[in-house]
């Protein structure tokens, strides 16, 4: 079974090779990468790259070079994140190297590990429905898979909802079969007709909306008011979201902690 998120990059696989090993597979990447982030490449991390005396971050702010283990599922599908959201990535970027300047290279501030969150295991929440987003915030979890199936796939009498998974550790993980899994979450509000746009269009707008964000402070300034979603719920992404009792169960539907708030969503287009 294919599940939504591979679904959501199928089209940049398309056209990519489907891992990173050798040099043409990089050299292949990195023609895409040219359009998507100017002046940033993948490039193998080899003895030779590391002995630049940069640090994974420093590396990428100051040569655009992106540091990538050949054979790496986990690092394959960052970089296929550098494609898709790479004003995103960016903003990540900058996060870690102010944190640095401030913090030293040893030591995190709440914005890093924030960003970090997201970088391995974020996922962008988009929806029309101030309602969806209440079941979400509540940790209503059958009422908003389960009731709401329609929302996820069309259209429900309360709307549409969709998920856009960023972080690479949870493509790396959908590998493994029967693991449930946990996203760390940005709620964006969209208009209904932003559901009309193709994958590609919609990915622009929400790289756009989240990156300034971040960089903003508004949004992912600290690990706590990022909302989890477990996105093992969503329908079709499991071949158990066809049971009831999946919800009822699985212990990844947990209740909201008690006086969590979570960040309200952000505005596009308007809304």
């Amino acid at each position: 079974m294919i599940a939504p998120p591979f679904d959501q990059i199928a089209l940049l696989q398309t056209r990519l090779p489907q891992a990173l090993n050798g040099p043409e597979d990089f050299t292949q990447f990195n023609q895409q990468l040219a359009y998507a982030a100017p002046g940033f490449s993948l490039q193998p991390q080899t003895l030779a790259l590391l002995q630049d005396g940069l640090s994974f971050e420093a590396r990428i702010a100051e040569l655009g070079v992106i540091a990538t283990r050949p054979g790496s599922l986990h690092d394959f599908y960052s970089a296929l994140m550098w494609l898709r959201y790479p004003r995103v990535k960016q903003a990540i970027n900058a996060i870690h190297m102010q944190g640095i300047v401030l913090h030293g290279a040893k030591q995190r501030s709440r914005h890093q590990q924030a960003v970090t969150h997201l970088d391995e295991a974020g996922a962008w929440i988009f929806s029309d429905s101030d309602t969806l987003f209440e079941l979400a915030d509540q940790h209503a979890w059958e009422p908003l898979f389960w009731q709401q199936a329609k929302a996820w796939q069309s259209r429900s009498p309360l709307g549409s909802i969709r998920a856009a998974i960023f972080g690479h550790a949870i493509y790396e993980l959908m590998h493994a079969p029967h693991q449930t899994l946990a996203a760390k979450t940005i709620w964006v509000k969209v208009p209904s007709d932003f559901f009309k746009l193709d994958i590609a269009a919609q990915d622009f707008a929400l790289d756009h909306c989240i990156a300034a964000a971040l960089l903003a402070g508004t949004h992912g300034h600290d690990p706590k008011p990022l909302a989890t979603l477990p996105v093992s719920g969503i329908p079709g992404w499991d071949a158990r979201t066809d049971e009831q009792d999946f919800y009822q169960t699985a212990p990844c539907f947990r209740g909201k902690p008690a006086g969590r708030v979570y960040s309200e969503a952000l505005a596009l287009l308007g809304n």
